[in-house]
């Protein structure tokens, strides 16, 4: 982290060893570069090690991102469980997938699994943010251009990025 002034994402979607991932990520938000960040991923519905990770780590982790593998599965029910299971909504981010079952890289989609949805849940709740995952390969394929303008409309309407001086309202 000190040699590339860089935070640290756990993937934890499989659980591991809950002590040895407390520490782990104790340890490195402890020493982490100022303005570096930590966080986790955990499953769409955390497991029993990942809530206990939860339950163990929560003060070191700037965010906690729900994973969320079926674009059809209704993203409110993640949020929901995190939250149930110690996440602060201002500290959790879920998960929307790029490509090939939803259209999300091409537009701001409101059906279940699209980004629109996601920034309602993002205002609903407080949310810290979104995420958008397995952008490449195969699962971009349905993108029909190389900036992914839905990506960006996403960014904007969250209010980051270089696009949040003209964010889209919604």
């Amino acid at each position: 982290m000190k040699k590339y002034d860089c935070g640290i994402e756990v993937d934890n979607e499989a659980g591991g060893d809950t002590a040895g991932l407390i520490k782990f990520i104790q340890l490195c938000y402890t020493g982490r570069p100022s303005g570096t960040h930590m966080s986790m991923d955990v499953a769409g519905t955390p497991s029993g090690t990942q809530r206990a990770v939860i339950k163990g780590a929560i003060d070191s982790l700037d965010w906690v991102n729900l994973m969320v593998s079926n674009p059809g599965y209704d993203q409110e029910n993640s949020v929901k469980f995190g939250h149930q299971y110690g996440v602060p909504y201002e500290k959790l981010t879920v998960a929307y997938y790029a490509g090939t079952w939803v259209d999300n890289c091409n537009k701001m989609d409101s059906g279940v699994g699209g980004t629109k949805a996601g920034l309602a849940l993002f205002k609903k709740y407080g949310l810290k943010g979104l995420s958008i995952w397995a952008v490449g390969g195969m699962s971009y394929h349905n993108c029909k251009t190389d900036d992914a303008p839905g990506f960006s409309e996403a960014v904007a309407a969250l209010g980051a990025g270089p696009y949040a001086a003209s964010a889209i309202v919604v």
